[in-house]
């Protein structure tokens, strides 16, 4: 028998509306020098842990040095989908045996790590034990929040102490100055501090509590033990791991997470797994965001291209930008580039300012007639004297400034992928976020993009690959394929179409399907939002062969990109709620016949968005499941009985491989606003 353990928090989606909030789970965890290797006690203790508490952004210290891409294996093993900032030892500071590292369900758009070498701008004291991290992290229908990760000197000797309030102070002026600049961003301070919250161990929290960037101290314990200590080695000490929020965020709900304190585990735990993953207890806590609202941020997107014209027709090329933030940028000196980097081209080396929700148009001209400034009309027009180089069968242009990453687009227009070039597709996820950093600091040097395709095509001449807008008139920059579109309508330096719920269905999968069990309780259906936006699946419905199944019939059940919704078919009275964990849970009494050969997923409209087919059972306790890309972290959806697989029942989870010869695995199913068991077995 297995057992699971639910602690849920009710915070109800209501993404599209102007007042929204959203919830967001953080985990703080020293992971002990992890690991010597996959698979090795402290590996699965960990991999166990952090599963289990399924939040949606770890900042992780302690990891070996040696060693640091293993925390990229914990995220390709159990977090698919994840971003990662990797922080490996810097020259100049005191510490290389630990590295660090930032892990988000939502794309990091910024990332920087602060070390010695680099502080000297801001203070003489250059005297970090260890690197500060920093990533700013977009979630959904929220302003964007900035995690600050550190780990202090350890110790209780006089100098250690003064140590530790050197740091904290060096980190105190980073996140003040950063305050000073973005004074309205979400604020989160993570880490090991190496101190306690009586300042028996110095001064550091008080130094970071007591600053312009109005970081406060939360009250985060063991809710069976009621201890609030995170370092399993300090009888005497309180907490040393700790989340520092700004008063934007509120905090919602928190716990210390441990196993040897008398609580009830989790099925597939034991009082040792917490020893085994650490010295130290991992801090989960649960934030309620603010909605989104404007910011004092620059964001420059690519929008629309069209550099697929012969030699005789290149005049006709063009790249369009457009700022989609706040405040005014100078394009100076910024270039585009493929990202295999035999193409880079300066767009201007003048002034050029272009404003807020202004276009740039990057053609092929005489650069003494670009543009200054695009106040007059609403158009920078920027002109080069080379043609555009962005032809292959297999190319990509990203949008750089003072070389590093903006903004970017991989495409193929049906041709076959370049020989040398696999990489281009086969490794990268899907569009290339902005990556403010060196490549050899982002998780596994590959970007996040995956190929947008033009099919039955060699040269898509006389066509724009162009960026839609979402229902509010807004670019979508969802870090999906969705997010663009084909078209020989160009609208250069003007708004791109708008792709709306009515003609463009949102992009729902069935991700798999567990009909087939004697026991209706056990059963259920999970879909999952490819899509780049949120869908409001409320009056969506599931049928089968016949047509017949149930409508969910409800408002504002909405499902966030990248996030589950599981369907179980129960008696309870229908309710929909978005749980703690990101997981909608769906409750309908009325289920479609397990014996039917298909399975549809409808929009409101009654159109059918998804559907299943299949003719026979993949086994007991076995369920059907969409085939997950390991290299592209992308379902597959070509709709193609290939596209399924059996596989161990996951709701609300990426998929599992059955394992050889059978056995037990822990998985986190979506989150009930109550406690409940669940048998889970399996045979190999």
């Amino acid at each position: 028998m297995k057992k699971i353990i639910f602690i849920s928090v009710f915070l109800s989606f209501f993404a599209a509306a102007a007042n929204a909030t959203t919830n967001l789970s953080i985990v703080t965890f020293n992971i002990k020098k992890f690991a010597e290797a996959v698979g090795d006690d402290q590996y699965n203790a960990v991999a166990k842990i952090a599963r289990y508490l399924d939040a949606d952004i770890y900042s992780f210290q302690e990891i070996k040095g040696g060693n640091p891409d293993i925390i990229l294996q914990l995220r390709d093993q159990y977090f698919k989908n994840y971003s990662v900032f990797l922080a490996r030892n810097y020259p100049g500071d005191k510490d290389t045996f630990n590295a660090q590292a930032i892990m988000s369900r939502y794309p990091i758009i910024e990332a920087q790590l602060y070390s010695n070498a680099y502080y000297e701008l801001y203070s003489i004291h250059m005297d970090f034990t260890r690197e500060l991290l920093y990533a700013l992290i977009d979630v959904p229908c929220a302003d964007k929040i900035a995690i600050f990760s550190s780990h202090f000197k350890q110790g209780t000797e006089s100098l250690e102490k003064v140590q530790r309030e050197i740091e904290a102070t060096m980190t105190r002026d980073i996140i003040t100055n950063y305050c000073s600049k973005y004074p309205d961003n979400q604020i989160i301070m993570c880490g090991d501090l190496n101190t306690d919250d009586n300042y028996s161990y110095g001064n550091a929290l008080k130094i970071l509590t007591n600053s312009s960037a109005e970081l406060r101290l939360t009250d985060t314990i063991d809710p069976c033990s009621g201890s609030d200590i995170t370092w399993l080695s300090g009888t005497y000490t309180r907490r040393f791991d700790y989340q520092l929020p700004n008063p934007r965020l509120v905090v919602a709900s928190g716990a210390v997470f441990r196993t040897d304190s008398g609580c009830p585990l989790p099925d597939g735990f034991f009082t040792s797994t917490s020893s085994n993953a650490s010295d130290h207890f991992p801090v989960w806590q649960n934030y309620v965001l603010s909605p989104m609202f404007a910011t004092n941020h620059a964001r420059i997107l690519i929008t629309e291209i069209d550099v697929w014209r012969s030699t005789a027709h290149a005049e006709d090329e063009f790249i369009e930008l457009y700022n989609a933030g706040y405040v005014a940028e100078n394009l100076k000196n910024w270039a585009v580039s493929d990202i295999d980097g035999t193409t880079v081209q300066i767009i201007t080396t003048n002034t050029a300012i272009l404003h807020p929700n202004d276009y740039a148009v990057i053609s092929k001209g005489n650069p003494d007639n670009s543009d200054t400034n695009s106040a007059d009309d609403g158009i920078l027009n920027l002109y080069i004297t080379d043609n555009f180089d962005f032809t292959a069968t297999d190319d990509q242009i990203e949008l750089l400034n003072q070389g590093l990453p903006v903004d970017g687009v991989i495409y193929n227009n049906g041709g076959t992928i370049a020989s040398g070039n696999a990489s281009d597709f086969d490794s990268m996820a899907e569009f290339q976020w902005k990556y403010p950093l060196l490549q050899e600091n982002y998780a596994s040097n590959e970007y996040n993009a995956r190929s947008v395709k033009v099919a039955g095509k060699t040269l898509a001449a006389g066509e724009s690959l162009s960026r839609w807008r979402d229902e509010n008139g807004d670019y979508v920059d969802s870090n999906r394929k969705v997010d663009w579109y084909v078209t020989n309508i160009f609208t250069r330096g003007a708004n791109n179409f708008i792709r709306n719920l009515t003609d463009y269905p949102g992009e729902i999968l069935l991700t798999e399907v567990f009909l087939t069990e004697t026991n209706p309780e056990k059963h259920f259906i999970e879909l999952y939002n490819a899509d780049c936006r949120p869908v409001d699946i409320g009056g969506f419905s599931i049928t089968n062969h016949q047509g017949a199944g149930p409508v969910f019939s409800t408002t504002n059940a909405w499902l966030m990109p990248n996030q589950f919704g599981v369907i179980y078919f129960t008696n309870k009275t229908t309710e929909i709620c978005a749980a703690k964990k990101g997981v909608l849970t769906i409750f309908t009494p009325e289920q479609p016949d397990a014996d039917a050969d298909i399975i549809a997923l409808r929009d409101n409209f009654g159109r059918i968005i998804n559907s299943f087919i299949y003719d026979s059972s993949p086994g007991t306790e076995i369920s059907w499941n969409r085939y997950l890309n390991d290299l592209t972290a992308e379902f597959e959806d070509t709709g193609s009985s290939d596209n399924w697989i059996p596989g161990l029942p996951t709701p609300g989870a990426f998929p599992e491989a059955i394992p050889e010869g059978g056995g037990y695995l822990l998985f986190v199913i979506g989150y009930a606003l109550f406690v409940k068991d669940r048998k889970r077995k399996f045979k190999g």
